[in-house]
């Protein structure tokens, strides 16, 4: 018989005696042989309900997806093993938005989760980014923190006086994306559609898959520039992001206050006992603990991936990069005194 640790599977029984002439060398064989490794089934996706700061809360940090991969993903599968409908769900999404005056010009910049100050501190427990928003409309992030996520190299930074923005407040305004007449948006314009809807071939078809359900026009929703010129004179403002269902044109915001509003995100659950996953998953074992070998620490693991760089960058993708940058900038930020 045998039996799975750590991900690999453990003979435990005795040497098999196939008679007098072998028994010797059965004992005495102490060839070492490669151990079989138990690939570990990949923890799933949920929608997580509840206002931003309880649903994140329950987030495994560096898996909740942005709204990008949330119209890729509402395009390719968007029915749920649960048997949700991706499209007819609104959700919170990890973009952050920074805006910030440069020089006289009002910016804005949108973050990956890693660098999502938002996220980042929202359950701090004095001053958080979420108190700062539900009770002040705006939060403040500190500017030298600020500074390292707006620089990251997974943020966008746009020009808000070049996207031809239509005025529907004193604070908020919108830029207009035809789902078919998209070409003709501004390089400035078609930057931001894209960071928003997708990017290259999956930009287009996201806008296909709109145009099938009947939406002519979608928006994305940012903080007005007059309302920026005069909000960001005393220093960066922050606002969270959500992406609206089709029923409201699959809009995004990224001047999203409202973030004490029970709705929901996209993400790996935290904290499912191993019975849990293993139920989930028709008896396998997907617990995260399980891929590494007891005897292997965090350690040996940092030596393994850096020991050989190219493959640990061909195993890569966006999730993970933007997570080992966040991780890269708190270690940084931690050693500076």
């Amino acid at each position: 018989m045998s039996r799975i640790r750590g991900g690999i599977v453990v003979s435990d029984t005795d040497p098999v005696f196939d008679g007098p002439d072998t028994a010797v060398a059965d004992l005495l064989d102490d060839t070492p042989k490669p151990p079989v490794v138990v690939a570990p089934v990949p923890p799933q996706l949920e929608n997580i309900v509840g206002n931003l700061l309880d649903a994140y809360r329950l987030t495994v940090p560096g898996t909740m997806l942005h709204s990008d991969q949330l119209m890729n993903a509402r395009r390719l599968s968007p029915i749920t093993p649960q048997r949700e409908d991706l499209q007819q769900l609104a959700f919170y999404t990890a973009d952050g938005a920074i805006y910030f005056l440069d020089g006289k010009t009002p910016k804005l910049a949108l973050t990956r989760e890693a660098d999502n100050l938002v996220l980042r501190h929202i359950d701090d427990a004095i001053n958080s980014y979420y108190q700062q928003l539900t009770q002040t409309k705006n939060y403040r992030p500190d500017p030298a923190e600020a500074d390292i996520s707006i620089k990251s190299a997974t943020t966008e930074i746009f020009d808000l006086t070049q996207l031809k923005l239509k005025k529907h407040d004193d604070e908020f305004s919108y830029m207009a994306i035809s789902t078919t007449k998209y070409d003709k948006l501004n390089p400035e314009q078609r930057r931001l559609a894209e960071r928003i809807y997708g990017q290259g071939t999956d930009f287009i078809d996201n806008m296909a898959m709109l145009a099938t359900a009947q939406i002519a026009e979608t928006k994305i929703y940012v903080l007005n520039p007059g309302y920026v010129k005069t909000e960001a004179r005393s220093g960066y403002v922050g606002r969270a992001s959500w992406l609206s269902s089709f029923d409201n044109l699959s809009s995004f915001d990224a001047s999203d206050r409202n973030i004490n509003i029970n709705d929901r995100l996209r993400g790996v659950r935290r904290g499912a006992s191993v019975s849990e996953q293993v139920s989930a998953t028709g008896g396998a074992l997907q617990s995260a603990v399980s891929i590494i070998p007891p005897s292997m620490s965090l350690v040996d693991c940092y030596n393994l991936i850096l020991s050989n760089p190219a493959e640990a960058v061909k195993a890569l993708d966006n999730q993970k990069a933007s997570a080992l940058a966040g991780l890269l900038q708190t270690y940084l930020s931690s050693r500076v005194r």
